[in-house]
């Protein structure tokens, strides 16, 4: 099978391209939750990297999230530009974009909004040079372009784990004819191919001739609109229908176009046609993708009933912060594995070959999962599971480890990026170490060129010591797994030692000391203060009631206002940098500000930056609650602005998606019930709308466990109709929308019911076993049927575990208590040995997410735990909004106005 076409049937099945290699592809992705799933394809927009990349939000000198273009200088590249008399500049955020001023009587030609554009990659090296010959090149021609602002920018967009979709796209080119690009592609490659620059392959489009030259078909100006329900951006077919303008990590050619004859070489040698090489093995899986190429399961051809893993390293990309790209690591990686060939616990390597310019590694398949994953599998989240197993067998996995890595020392040789997934666990516990593309000369000095957060220690240690601080960073890791969470501060040591003594015991304890021993630098040097985000101190370790810490959370919001140095008014997860995310519910002001309102705290300076924004969130088309404009609607109408409210709401109605149906009609509903005039006719067709998908269940709708686009949403959207309208019909509704997931329930090793999403088994409140737990506990009583209140122990005991890897209110431990407590109080009557008045305190299951800044201020770990958040799904708001409905107004947490109208406040 050719990789370029994995998921699919391909023939002849020996031909390959790597260009293609991992292009059009599914992509295996990793998720770690309470009794992981194993491994599953999955596609997404941008190929898989955008998960990944969370380290482009991550500025040193901040304890927050910012936008990766605040971290450059400002118009770092413009000075290389050839801009001459009649062009205009606009620096935006992402791109800056010289046009050509039009004479009064060109102005009358519309220029065309698609069509060939042209895509010029470089290097950051080659960057200067590249932006120069090509500006001047446009402005004798008269084409608008843009390019990437800085060489950071360019460094970004070619990372390891930058969108592949969008990776090496440092020029684009606006032609406005197919006859003024067959006269501009010579002039380019002319120039740029005398000049020696180099650039790497953009995935989505096809090469000219030889220099980084790239074109593809499509939007030459952004048109938005609505397919299967997601604001999409979109080309014309000449009929005057709009479809969707794709950019995916491979090339793509809209159907109605038609490839001018000078193109066509272009064309058909990207996809293939004239490619007579045979590659060397069939691609029978893929395994993980990168920007810098993909990992595959392999069968060589001569062989193949053996298996093999092939590494690819694609060139001119991944560059670390020693200037080494992946092709030059990944030759490494060979060196090293080659001489390790004697140690038992190192992969096995076979060869390294060049094909088409890109670099391959052959190496041993080891079977198994990683280290990462098998801690996701056996780890004993649940609070009644036994943990003695699972300490006899990963105290046996930290001594197999250590041994292997004592002999690679032993070797000369320190690994330097050692960490659970790059570590594989097989049959009987077997460990194996596959991933050494870092690895360099324990007598080397040592460079910190890349690594994985957490595993890696701020200050540069000599390579052994790196190794074994990763070492004693993955011991730790197996017994409480929150280690990004050294990120911010190296402190969490001292929460950890007592979380891992108050569950395990001493033993581990034990072997941590051992590791450390061999090095006076492992865990004495955690409590030093260190540059950028590590100075944060984690908080004491101090008896805090849960008052006390709502307290602290709260300060920590309102002076995080006032210290502010970013461009957004509230720091939160890097979702905020999103469309709408500065002003949302899920990542902006709109989540912080509801709830310090209800805090009793004045909002002025939110309520006037949502006011000033109004007209952006008026246009919004996205009807999603938590992450549209209905959650500043539902600001504005709680403090009273109701005729701002009500001109969002009255857009949103009009361009409503199915998908969003359940959070969307709760949060109108709530407008109405707290005085916006929304009409009465929009919230019957609302609910005539879910009433028809609970009672008919499209296959559509059930793939989401969204709480608020889910079952569990649409079941409390129709419980607080009935509650509203007095009718018990809908309540029966209710019932039915949580009885349509339950196909989607799934058993846990310890008697848990957990939602099963289709990759992953969840029990969070945003999109797992809490939410439906929630939905069961506002019903109404009298339809709760046998059936349905069989569920409720199976799905609180997924509530009850351990620790989670973040805090937060939707995917975290904050969310957990509060449905724990919520279903306590309200479904006592079906639970055994039940205390409806006790509620677990949150303060003591989130010490070890909870920091405390240089200015004094108490915030917990967001999204990604890299960094603080104060904001609503992920940091102090929504934990804050947990811990006062634990305290007693138990739905005041919920994301729309006065929730008090719709459900009864405090114990049934």
């Amino acid at each position: 099978m050719i990789p370029g076409g994995i998921g699919r049937t391909t023939a002849p099945a020996y031909r390959l391209d790597p260009i293609y290699l991992g292009c059009k592809s599914e992509r295996f992705a990793y998720y770690s939750n309470q009794w992981h799933r194993a491994r599953q394809m999955a596609r997404t927009k941008t190929g898989g990297a955008a998960l990944l990349n969370i380290e482009n939000f991550c500025r040193p000198d901040s304890p927050h999230y910012q936008k990766p273009q605040d971290a450059r200088p400002q118009n770092g590249m413009v000075e290389w530009a050839d801009i001459g008399p009649g062009q205009s500049i606009v620096d935006t955020d992402d791109w800056v974009h010289v046009t050509q001023n039009l004479r009064p009587m060109d102005a009358r030609r519309a220029f065309p909004t698609q069509g060939w554009k042209v895509h010029v990659s470089a290097t950051a090296e080659d960057a200067a040079r590249t932006l120069e010959i090509c500006s001047a090149i446009c402005r004798r021609s008269k084409t608008p372009y843009k390019f990437a602002p800085s060489v950071n920018d360019v460094i970004v967009r070619n990372a390891k784990y930058a969108d592949r979709a969008a990776s090496g796209k440092f020029i684009t080119i606006y032609p406005e004819s197919e006859e003024k690009l067959k006269v501009l592609l010579p002039q380019l490659e002319e120039a740029l191919g005398d000049a020696g620059v180099v650039g790497p392959y953009i995935l989505t489009d096809m090469q000219w001739q030889k220099a980084p030259i790239f074109l593809r078909y499509g939007a030459f100006k952004l048109i938005q609109r609505l397919i299967e329900g997601e604001l999409t951006p979109c080309i014309q077919r000449p009929d005057g229908q709009f479809v969707a303008d794709r950019r995916m990590p491979y090339f793509e050619l809209p159907d109605f176009v038609t490839v001018p004859e000078f193109l066509k070489e272009s064309y058909e040698r990207r996809i293939g046609t004239n490619r007579e090489e045979l590659f060397p093995f069939e691609i029978i899986e893929a395994l993980h993708f990168s920007n810098a190429g993909g990992v595959y399961l392999a069968a060589p051809m001569l062989k193949p009933v053996e298996r093999r893993v092939l590494k690819e390293a694609r060139p001119h990309v991944a560059a670390d912060s020693s200037g080494d790209y992946a092709v030059t690591r990944l030759a490494n990686e060979a060196a090293t594995l080659d001489a390790l060939h004697s140690v038992d616990g190192v992969a096995k390597f076979h060869s390294l070959f060049q094909f088409a310019d890109h670099t391959f590694l052959e190496m041993e398949y080891v079977e198994g999962v990683t280290l990462y994953e098998w801690v996701a599998q056996n780890y004993p989240f649940g609070t009644t599971m036994d943990v003695e197993l699972y300490l006899d067998r990963s105290l046996e996995i930290v001594n197999r480890l250590s041994r292997i890595v004592s002999e690679v020392h032993d070797n000369g040789i320190a690994i330097m990026d050692l960490q659970p997934r790059n570590i594989m666990v097989g049959k009987n516990d077997k460990v194996t170490l596959i991933d050494l593309e870092l690895a360099q000369s324990c007598d080397s000095p040592s460079k910190r060129s890349m690594g994985t957060p957490g595993f890696m220690p701020q200050n540069l240690l000599c390579p052994k010591e790196h190794d074994l601080y990763a070492l004693t960073k993955t011991a730790i890791h197996m017994f409480h797994p929150v280690t990004p969470l050294s990120s911010i501060s190296d402190s969490i040591w001292t929460n950890q030692r007592d979380y891992i003594s108050s569950h395990f015991g001493s033993r581990p304890l034990a072997a941590i000391a051992e590791i450390s021993r061999l090095s006076s630098h492992i865990l004495t040097a955690e409590s030093a203060t260190k540059h950028g985000a590590r100075a944060y101190r984690h908080v004491e370790p101090l008896e805090l009631s849960d008052t006390m810490f709502a307290d602290k959370l709260r300060d920590g919001i309102i002076r995080a206002e006032q210290h502010r140095r970013e461009s957004n008014l509230f720091p939160g997860s890097y979702a905020q940098f999103e469309h709408l995310g500065n002003w949302n519910f899920f990542s902006g002001a709109a989540g912080v500000g509801m709830t310090l309102n209800r805090e009793g705290v004045t909002t002025i300076q939110v309520r006037s930056s949502i006011i000033k924004n109004i007209d952006e969130m008026i246009r919004d088309r996205t009807s999603d609650l938590m992450r549209g404009s209905l959650g500043p609607a539902c600001y504005l109408a709680e403090i009273g602005e109701t005729g701002s409210s009500k001109d969002v709401a009255e857009n949103l109605y009009r361009s409503r998606q199915e998908r969003h149906l359940p959070g969307f009609a709760l949060g109108m509903l709530s407008l109405a019930a707290c005085g916006v005039e929304v009409e009465t006719g929009q919230i019957e067709h609302l609910y005539s709308l879910l009433k028809e998908m609970v009672e008919n269940a499209p296959a559509s709708f059930a793939e989401s466990t969204s709480l608020f686009d889910g079952w569990a949403g649409a079941s409390i959207a129709l419980t607080a109709f009935g509650n509203y309208t007095a009718e018990p019909s809908w309540h029966h509704l209710a019932a039915g929308a949580v009885l349509n997931a339950e196909s989607r329930m799934t058993d846990g090793p310890d008697g848990s019911l957990q939602v099963d999403d289709g990759r992953r088994i969840l029990p969070y409140l945003g999109n797992g076993s809490a939410g439906y737990l929630v939905a069961l506990a506002l019903m109404d009583r009298e339809v709760l049927n046998p059936r349905l209140t069989k569920l409720i122990p199976g799905l609180l005991k997924a509530t009850e575990v351990r620790t989670c890897l973040y805090p937060g209110l939707f995917d975290g431990m904050a969310g957990l208590v509060l449905a724990s407590t919520i279903a306590k109080r309200r479904l006592s009557e079906y639970l055994d040995h039940c205390d409806e008045a006790a509620a677990d305190a949150v303060y003591p299951k989130l010490r070890a997410h909870t920091f405390v800044t240089r200015e004094g201020l108490v915030q917990v770990s967001g999204t990604g735990s890299r960094r603080l958040s104060v904001d609503y799904a992920s940091g102090n708001a929504g934990v804050l909004s947990a811990i006062r409905s634990i305290g007693g107004e138990d739905m005041s947490w919920l994301p729309i106005a006065s929730p008090g109208n719709l459900f009864k406040i405090g114990v049934n």
